[in-house]
Parts: structure tokens; C-alpha cells; sequence
């Protein structure tokens, strides 16, 4: 008996096909091939420099929204700020990223890396969305 899995559906998906070939093909490979690509590489790193910098967002990320939940005195400012560098640190995440996925040629593996790069995205652009919600109390409006 086979489980499936929402990895196999996504590999499936042929609609992400176009996706997959503007973010990877036309992006990545632009910014692959350009003036700082080898810098997106990670050449210098000896390794992906994708990888290690999703740490950044995601830190800076957990940090603004446990400020957020526990609402110290001071926590606002510090919670958006937190939220902000988190957004502002995405960015040469999400360029690395494309670089990285740019090399992908499994057409499955694409539609996964096109999937991750547009749910990341769509999450990226949503916080200060999600920060412009706030109630006056500072925190997030509770459900």
C-alpha cells in the first residue's frame, strides 16, 4: 500500500510547469548567469548560500511573533521591527533560492521548487498585510 503524499501531488501538478519556467528559467537563470551569481551560489561558501540563509527570515520571523504573544512592555516596537527585518532579510533568501533552483532539471523537482518559491512569496508579501491588522493593543487580533 502506497501513501500519498502532498510532495507527490505537487510533482504532478503540470500546472506549475509555467510557473516553474518563469521563476526558474527566466529569473533564476538571469541572476544566475549575471554579475553576482557566483555570490548567490554560494560559491564562495563552498556550498548553497540558500540553505543557510532561510535561518535569517525565519528567526527574525519567530522572534517578532513570540513578542507578539507575550506582549512584554516594550515588545511592540521590537515585534515589528522583528517582522520587518524578517521581511527585509527574504529578499536575498528568495534570490538565492531561484539561483539554486535555476540548475533543477526533474520536471517533478521543478514544480516542488516553483510551489516553494510562490507559497514562500505569497507568505512573504502577506506580513505587512498581516502586521496592518494589528489591534491597538499591539498585538494580533485574536480569533
Amino acid at each position: 500500500m502506497q501513501t500519498e503524499t502532498i510532495l507527490d501531488e505537487i510533482e504532478r501538478t503540470e500546472q506549475l510547469d509555467d510557473a516553474a519556467e518563469f521563476l526558474l528559467d527566466k529569473v533564476g537563470k538571469s541572476l544566475a548567469d549575471g554579475s553576482s551569481g557566483g555570490l548567490l551560489k554560494g560559491k564562495w561558501l563552498g556550498h548553497p548560500l540558500h540553505p543557510m540563509l532561510t535561518d535569517i527570515p525565519i528567526g527574525f520571523w519567530t522572534a517578532g511573533v513570540t513578542l507578539d504573544f507575550l506582549k512584554p512592555p516594550s515588545g511592540r516596537k521590537a515585534a515589528q521591527l522583528l517582522i520587518g527585518l524578517g521581511t527585509v532579510s527574504a529578499i536575498p533568501t528568495a534570490l538565492a533560492g531561484l539561483t539554486d533552483g535555476s540548475a533543477v532539471e526533474d520536471p517533478a523537482e521543478r514544480r516542488i521548487a516553483a510551489a516553494h518559491a510562490l507559497g514562500n512569496l505569497t507568505a512573504t508579501c502577506m506580513q505587512p498585510r498581516v502586521r496592518s491588522l494589528e489591534v491597538t493593543d499591539g498585538g494580533l487580533p485574536r480569533c
